[in-house]
C-alpha cells in the first residue's frame, strides 16, 4: 500500500491536484481544477486506477437497499434505537452491523475507514459505537488524506455506473 500510495501522490503533486475524486475526473464541472486537464488523460488515469482496484482488492460488500423499501420493509424490525435515526444514518449501522460479521470470519483485526461525512481540517475522527474494530466505530477522514478512501471512491463510482451502462445497451 505504502508504494502504492506515494506513486499516486506523485502523480497528484506533478498534475498540482489535491485528490483522485472519481466524479471529479470523469465529469468535472467547469469550475474543477480537473476540467482543464485533458480527456485523453484523465481517461488513461481512470484506467489505471481501475486496474489498480482490479488487482489488488479482493472483495467489494455492497448493499442495495433504497431509502423506501428501507422504510417499508425493515425499519419496524429494527432495534428501538434505529426507530427515529436519520434514513441515511439507520442504513449505514445496518451496513456496518452486517459488514462486520462477514469480513471478521477473514479478518481477525479489522479497522473500518470511510470518507467524512463533511470536509474536515482534522484528519483522522471516529464516529459510532461498533464493536470489534480498530478504535471501536468508522474511523472517517477526509479522502484527500488517504489514498485508499479515493481507490474506495473509484470503486463506488465504477459500481454505481453498471445501471447506467445497462441502460445504454438496453436502449441502443
Amino acid at each position: 500500500y505504502e508504494t502504492l500510495a506515494n506513486e499516486l501522490k506523485s502523480e497528484l503533486q506533478t498534475l498540482g491536484m489535491a485528490e483522485f475524486h472519481a466524479k471529479d475526473v470523469m465529469r468535472p464541472n467547469p469550475d474543477s481544477q480537473w476540467y482543464a486537464i485533458p480527456l485523453n488523460y484523465r481517461l488513461r488515469l481512470a484506467r489505471r486506477l481501475f486496474e489498480i482496484l482490479r488487482t489488488r482488492v479482493v472483495e467489494i460488500p455492497v448493499m442495495a437497499v433504497s431509502g423506501e423499501q428501507f422504510e417499508a420493509e425493515f425499519r419496524h424490525r429494527l432495534p428501538a434505537e434505529f426507530q427515529s435515526m436519520p434514513v441515511k444514518d439507520a442504513l449505514s449501522r445496518c451496513f456496518y452491523n452486517c459488514l462486520i460479521p462477514h469480513l471478521k470470519r477473514h479478518y481477525p483485526e479489522l479497522a473500518i475507514v470511510a470518507d467524512a461525512v463533511q470536509d474536515s481540517t482534522r484528519q483522522l475522527t471516529v464516529r459510532g459505537a461498533l464493536a470489534d474494530v480498530y478504535e471501536g466505530g468508522v474511523i472517517e477522514t477526509d479522502s484527500r488524506y488517504m489514498l485508499g478512501v479515493q481507490l474506495a471512491d473509484w470503486a463506488a463510482f465504477a459500481y454505481n455506473r453498471r445501471p447506467h451502462a445497462a441502460n445504454r445497451i438496453k436502449e441502443g
